[in-house]
């Protein structure tokens, strides 16, 4: 099949074919079904998780389709990477001091200042992502119990904020999984 040398129609953004390791840590790609059974097809971003032991994982972290997730896959496996400058927005009117859930932006001032916190990325410990250098690290245990500070956040793309790719609202998520009672005029 003949391809040419320049697009004859052109496509924004670019969507290019590429196994994992030609993939730069903290790119946007897209993947296909989780290993877990969990999601579908979706985003998620080009991360390497580092263990307590110094270990390396090579992976993504999925963003749709169920909780902000670490997956791991092999450096051979197909990805299609996202030719499209982007940045995490932090929604400042979100600020909060909670307990943590996967993805929520950290704010800290003892550790890398912004990191996301992902939950079991090797299946028993808890993980932070950090958001300079698309590595996650462990979470102490006595941290995990702890109350942080954390925010929700947007992906958008860099040159147009108001083009969204992924929104992270924890509290927003907890609403719409949250049992609906039905109320009926006709209820005795």
């Amino acid at each position: 099949m003949h391809q040419p040398q320049v697009p004859l129609i052109e496509m924004y953004p670019r969507f290019v074919p590429r196994r994992l390791a030609e993939v730069e840590l903290g790119r946007l790609v897209v993947v296909g079904t989780s290993m877990d059974g969990l999601g579908r097809a979706g985003l998620a971003l080009r991360v390497d998780a580092f263990s307590a032991k110094g270990d390396p994982t090579e992976g993504v972290l999925r963003l749709g389709a169920g909780p902000v997730r670490f997956e791991r896959h092999a450096l051979d496996a197909m990805v299609v990477a996202i030719d499209v400058e982007y940045v995490l927005q932090a929604d400042l009117d979100s600020i909060a001091t909670r307990h943590l859930q996967s993805g929520d932006l950290v704010l800290a001032t003892q550790r890398p200042a912004t990191t996301l916190f992902v939950a079991k990325p090797w299946r028993e410990d808890d993980g932070l992502l950090d958001i300079a250098s698309a590595i996650i690290r462990p979470l102490a245990d006595s941290e995990r119990r702890a109350r942080h500070i954390a925010l929700s956040w947007t992906l958008v793309e860099f040159e147009n904020r108001q083009r969204v790719f992924y929104r992270h609202d924890p509290l927003e998520e907890e609403f719409a999984r949250a049992p609906r009672r039905i109320v009926s005029e006709d209820c005795d």
